[in-house]
């Protein structure tokens, strides 16, 4: 049952924390010290539209200020050395969790990170739902990586092009590639990638679950969007997950993030019962929250409740370009750490 929408008209633009306009923007001023998180992501963003909010960075850095330093070839010690013969994604997963805030419905909706980076899987912990480990929840993830994975079983997903220590962050080693790149684990370690099948495994299987005493159950997959020009392709995603998991079992929460025009739940009428946007500030990421920020935990808590049928209120728009024309443009989750 879809849940119900009521229309809020767009309220005055949320003030932005420290978003500084660079133009024209390039992926290498987005970038941290260890470069972009993926290999092959455009060389230069385009310009924004008139119509359009400034291109929007975080933490606003310049390219002089944080070089992109030369790929090289790490030299630290095997992860599962440091860890006791873990990764260290398994000691995120023995991260404790908050309190559930849950009931007995929206508890037995399973939640599926879809990257583009830890903070979903993160605020799901948070929320007290953080225990189904699945693929993409430790790493980084571009969407077409996301898209290609999925049409293709994984194939090539230990692959990776560069291998980098992260400056600051002691022995962490980087291993980027085209689609994707790891930050938590060590992709050349046959022990880590007998547990990413099992994860992959795992993800595939719950097309397959079942609510008691019912039919196959919804499933929620969460992305944080690594940039605007995702939302164009929200249909595209949403198809490829239909096809695999059952086009009445998926719902898709997509979060976009550093947005100032407005905030909040967005539904398109009538096209797409399955898919809710949620806008969000640069607040949520503000560091002063300390560590029991949670950036995704609202937006998942009410994309819960829209799956078990519960009213909620969202902005409601006529089409998908009428939803994407509220966007400012931002390229944050390129930037890597």
């Amino acid at each position: 049952m879809m849940a119900e929408a009521r229309w809020l008209p767009p309220g005055p633009p949320t003030r932005v924390l420290q978003v500084r306009q660079v133009l024209p923007a390039t992926v290498s001023q987005m970038a941290s010290p260890v470069g972009p998180a993926f290999v092959s992501v455009p060389t230069a963003a385009k310009p924004p539209a008139a119509t359009k909010g400034p291109v929007q960075i975080w933490p606003p850095v310049q390219a002089a200020e944080h070089p992109v330093e030369p790929e090289e070839a790490a030299e630290a010690p095997p992860m599962r050395s440091r860890f006791g013969g873990q990764q260290e994604s398994d000691m995120l997963e023995l991260m404790a969790q908050g309190p559930s805030s849950c009931d007995e419905l929206t508890s037995q909706v399973p939640l599926i990170s879809l990257g583009c980076n830890c903070g979903p899987k993160l605020s799901f912990q948070k929320i007290g739902r953080g225990s189904e480990t699945l693929p993409f929840d430790w790493m980084q993830s571009s969407l077409d990586g996301i898209l290609n994975f999925l049409r293709t079983d994984f194939g090539g997903f230990f692959d990776y092009v560069t291998k980098q220590k992260v400056p600051g962050c002691q022995a962490m080693v980087m291993y980027r590639g085209h689609l994707h790149s790891f930050w938590h684990d060590d992709p050349d370690d046959p022990t880590m990638q007998e547990k990413y099948r099992r994860r992959i495994k795992r993800l595939f299987g719950m097309g397959q679950l079942a609510l008691p005493g019912g039919p196959p159950g919804h499933l929620l997959f969460v992305r944080a969007m690594a940039s605007s020009e995702e939302l164009p392709r929200a249909m595209e995603l949403l198809g490829v997950l239909g096809a695999l998991f059952g086009r009445q079992q998926v719902h898709l929460l997509l979060v976009l993030d550093f947005q100032n025009r407005f905030n909040g739940p967005a539904l398109i009428a009538g096209s797409e019962p399955n898919l809710l946007v949620y806008f969000q500030s640069a607040e949520v990421h503000n560091a002063k929250l300390g560590p029991e920020r949670s950036p995704y935990a609202a937006a998942t808590q009410l994309a819960l409740d829209w799956v078990v049928g519960r009213p909620i209120q969202a902005h409601l728009f006529p089409n998908l370009p009428s939803l994407c024309e509220q966007t400012n443009d931002t390229f944050w989750g390129y930037k890597g750490l």
